[in-house]
């Protein structure tokens, strides 16, 4: 179900391109849209989009993997790249100080970022092999998500900033910008806790499936805390998320 929210200016053709590309992305997902809300209003000065999706679990299937409890040592991985939402976003909102800085195809590469932020490949892998946890790395960045998963699961984690994957390209634009690409929205990445017995399985399938997947860390006590080794080693902890890094440009 869509709640649409449309500023006084737009247009016919707008509507319609909203619209077509919800249809679009229905059918590639095999759901239907049965209802929402559709409204102009001087309230927004931009479309604003707000989707509700139900779903129901077959009686039969056994309580398993998000239903675990996590424990120390369980292997914390990500999927695809990070802060590949925020890449395109500032992408599209800064190009013209961005063309001093980058050439056209590496803006050209970080606005295609959009392209590839759904989560429902890799979400539904993990469900069938069984997690104990997953989060898409919306607003906050990783180290949000992180910071969100393990006070949800009553976990504390370490956390290895060499291991994060950055397309060079977001790590340019973010340097250039000024922006923490940790703390960046990572639509299009998952984070996921998986056993230490199932990470192989887990591995495996994503792999099989084109879905990168990296180890950027593990589980810990909850008295060790939410900690992120650094590049040059030191630990830092990692505090609740506060305003996401898009918000600066």
């Amino acid at each position: 179900m869509l709640t649409i929210l449309l500023p006084v200016s737009v247009t016919e053709e707008e509507i319609s391109e909203i619209a077509s590309q919800a249809d679009a992305a229905a059918k590639s997902l095999g759901v239907q849209i049965v209802g929402g809300h559709t409204e102009i209003t001087d309230i927004v000065t931009q479309p604003v989009v707000s989707a509700t999706a139900l779903g129901r679990k077959m009686k039969e299937k056994t309580k398993e993997g998000l239903d675990q409890k996590t424990v120390s040592g369980d292997i914390i991985i990500v999927t695809k790249q990070l802060a590949m939402e925020g890449t395109a976003i500032a992408a599209e909102r800064c190009e013209r100080r961005l063309l001093s800085f980058m050439t056209e195809d590496e803006i050209s590469r970080a606005k295609a970022m959009l392209d590839h932020i759904s989560v429902v490949k890799e979400g539904v892998i993990a469900g069938r092999i069984g997690v104990k946890a997953m989060h898409d790395i919306t607003e906050g960045g990783v180290l949000g998500a992180v910071w969100e998963i393990c006070t949800h699961c009553g976990a504390g984690a370490e956390i290895h900033a060499a291991a994060l994957p950055f397309d060079p390209v977001t790590l340019a634009l973010c340097a250039f910008l000024d922006l923490d690409p940790m703390r960046l929205i990572s639509s299009g990445s998952m984070l996921m806790v998986v056993s230490k017995e199932k990470l192989s399985v887990l591995s495996a399938a994503l792999s099989n499936a084109g879905i990168p997947a990296n180890i950027i860390g593990r589980i810990e006590t909850p008295e060790k805390g939410i900690e992120i080794a650094m590049k040059n080693g030191e630990l830092e902890k990692v505090c609740p998320p506060g305003p996401d890094e898009i918000y600066r440009i």
